[in-house]
């Protein structure tokens, strides 16, 4: 962290974001401010979630991070950098070791170790962990511990949960990023960013569904006891919904992209009577379409991304 900024890069199917961060250590806490950001739409080199064209994609990462610098007024040399797709699986372990403290009393290294051991399975050749996430302590008999650390027992197991993904996913991102300029500090899975920037401790705690509905892909993740314990991400998402309304109204995509935006609704529609004017295609006359036939395009395909989600 370089003079106390945070740098954050977004990649998606849809447009590339990067946001920069300065933090406040003063009074003794520490408080970041957001002093730029860049937006940039995706042009075609991200299909739901992978690099299907590696110039395109540099140079829109390129273009958002130059139009972060320019309203921070700083130069970004390195940043955390997120990855989601349908290549991105969750597998939970299991780890147990002895503890070898003075005492008994539990150290971080037994922690390490413990959690060494439960993410040590055999993964296929062609993929990588990129987080390893502990759920819950257990010492001796005592279940349910968030932090072992001080304590004094003979036993330390943990449960974790390991994500992981393929490994030409993350070389092509790192490559992206390299040629574009940005060293990667870290790959941060998309579904953990989203959860820190939305969720309540009470709600990850509690337990709760997270979905994060982009245009190539929809991101899909579960919270308990205070720590991500599933993920996936199904390949459909706002692209498909449009794609719909474009092919059942006869219209040309970015039209049906803005009356999707401004009329859709799945269910129960406020305006179910309201009649909306829709460009034909070929630049022929506009036509009248209801409300109420949007909704039924639309209906089926947001049933089928809440059945992939169930």
């Amino acid at each position: 962290m370089k003079n106390n900024l945070l740098v954050g890069i977004d990649i998606g199917t849809q447009k590339i974001c990067t946001v920069i961060g300065h933090v406040n250590t003063e009074e003794g806490g520490e408080e970041l401010e957001i002093i730029g950001y860049g937006v940039v739409e995706s042009r075609g080199g991200i299909r739901k979630g992978n690099i299907v064209d590696m110039n395109r994609t540099v140079e829109d990462i390129r273009k958002s991070v130059k139009e972060a610098e320019l309203t921070a007024g700083v130069e970004v040399e390195s940043a955390y950098v997120n990855i989601s797709g349908s290549h991105v699986e969750t597998r939970c372990g299991k780890g147990s070791v002895n503890v070898t403290g003075r005492g008994g009393e539990i150290t971080q290294e037994d922690v390490d170790r413990a959690i060494t051991h439960g993410s040590s399975m055999l993964l296929p050749q062609d993929r990588d962990t990129i987080h390893v996430l502990p759920q819950e302590y257990f010492v001796d008999t005592q279940e349910d511990i968030k932090n072992p650390v001080g304590m004094a027992g003979a036993k330390l197991d943990v449960n974790v949960v390991v994500v992981t993904t393929t490994k030409a996913s993350i070389q092509n991102l790192l490559i992206c990023m390299k040629k574009a300029g940005i060293n990667v500090l870290r790959v941060m899975l998309s579904h953990i960013a989203a959860g820190e920037g939305v969720l309540t401790q009470d709600e990850k705690e509690l337990g709760v569904v997270l979905v994060d509905i982009g245009k190539g892909v929809t991101d899909v993740a579960v919270f308990e006891k205070g720590a991500l314990s599933f993920a996936r991400a199904i390949p459909v998402g706002g692209y498909n919904f449009t794609n719909d309304l474009a092919i059942g109204i006869r219209t040309p995509f970015d039209k049906a992209e803005k009356i999707k935006r401004r009329y859709g609704c799945a269910m129960d529609p406020a305006f179910q009577n309201q009649n909306v004017e829709v460009p034909n295609v070929g630049g022929r006359k506009q036509k009248l379409i209801s409300v109420t036939l949007l909704s039924d395009i639309l209906r089926p395909r947001a049933q089928e991304i809440f059945e992939f989600i169930k």
